[in-house]
C-alpha cells in the first residue's frame, strides 16, 4: 500500500497525521482533488511509524449466481 513520505518516531505523531489526513480527505474528494476517497491508517515499518493511504473495500456485487 502506498505510504506518506513522512517517518514519525512516536505513534502519537503518526496518529495525529493520520486523523488530520481522514478530515481533509472527504473535503478533497468532493472538490475533485482526488479521484478516489482514501482513508489513512497508521502502521509500523521497521521501528518507525508511517501513515498509510488505503482505499476502502468495494462493496459486494447485487444479485447472485
Amino acid at each position: 500500500m502506498p505510504m506518506l513520505r513522512q517517518k514519525y518516531k512516536t505513534y502519537e505523531g503518526a496518529r495525529r497525521r493520520a486523523a488530520f489526513e481522514n478530515m481533509v480527505a472527504p473535503g478533497e474528494f468532493q472538490r475533485g482533488q482526488r479521484a478516489r476517497l482514501y482513508t489513512y491508517a497508521v502502521v509500523q515499518i521497521d521501528g518507525m511509524w508511517r501513515v498509510e493511504r488505503r482505499l476502502p473495500p468495494k462493496p459486494a456485487k447485487k444479485g447472485g449466481v
